[in-house]
């Protein structure tokens, strides 16, 4: 009883920042609205792994998420559901396989443009661990940008995103996503994916209005070129 009123007794602020404290990250507050652009930043090896959240306006909901950046050497993108959101789902996703771990693929489906690299890069007994303590209603996945209106990543640079619904306010789930994005960081160096040379981008909590008018033509004007040269014989 007594840790689950510490839980609903303490603040984000106050867990997120004693969680800091204990692994060596750094908490802290960014833009005008203090509070709604807090992020916490771990540092690992080369890497810069930002945890942080955000919110949609429309319905209210709120969301955690974590960020790194990597350079994407072998043009790797998987994504990792979790079957809360249906089970049936990987029926109709094309590209989803499972990667022969009962336990993992009952709990998540996995879809990607290389099967067999992707596979070996899940390969691994600590990371399928982890993966069983992941928080619910949750997607991991290697993006090359955050949507229509944010920054397209260039130059063969992606991020490693995770994203849950609700908010994460147990020290224990926010270690797991630390672990998780540590170890699949030590994956993509070992079946070479990536290298140690860290990309030097700003990972932004969010957007200017200038900002979202320019990344929304820039992408624009990508899809456009891209299936432009798709159409050439």
């Amino acid at each position: 009883m007594n840790v689950l009123k510490n839980i609903f007794s303490s603040t984000k602020d106050e867990i997120w920042s004693e969680f800091a404290q204990e692994i060596g990250a750094t908490y802290s507050f960014e833009g005008v609205f203090r509070k709604k652009n807090s992020r916490l930043v771990y540092n690992y090896k080369n890497w810069e792994i930002i945890l942080d959240t955000e919110n949609d306006t429309e319905n209210g909901s709120t969301f955690t998420r974590a960020r790194v950046a990597f350079n994407n050497n072998d043009n790797l993108y998987f994504k990792i559901r979790s079957t809360n959101f249906s089970p049936f789902l990987r029926f109709f996703i094309r590209s989803s396989f499972e990667i022969g771990d009962f336990s993992f693929d009952d709990r998540y489906i996995v879809s990607g443009n290389k099967p067999e690299k992707i596979k070996l890069l899940l390969d691994s007994l600590d990371f399928k661990h982890l993966m069983l303590f992941m928080p619910s209603s949750c997607v991991l996945k290697t993006i090359e940008s955050e949507g229509l209106f944010s920054k397209r990543y260039e130059n063969g640079i992606s991020l490693l995103y995770f994203r849950c619904f609700g908010l994460i306010k147990t020290k224990k789930e926010l270690k797991t996503i630390i672990e998780v994005f540590k170890t699949l960081l030590d994956r993509l160096i070992l079946t070479k994916s990536t290298d140690n040379f860290v990309p030097q981008i700003e990972i932004k909590p969010y957007y200017s209005m200038s900002e979202i008018l320019k990344n929304y033509k820039d992408n624009i004007l990508f899809f456009l070129f891209k299936n432009k040269n798709k159409n050439v014989p």
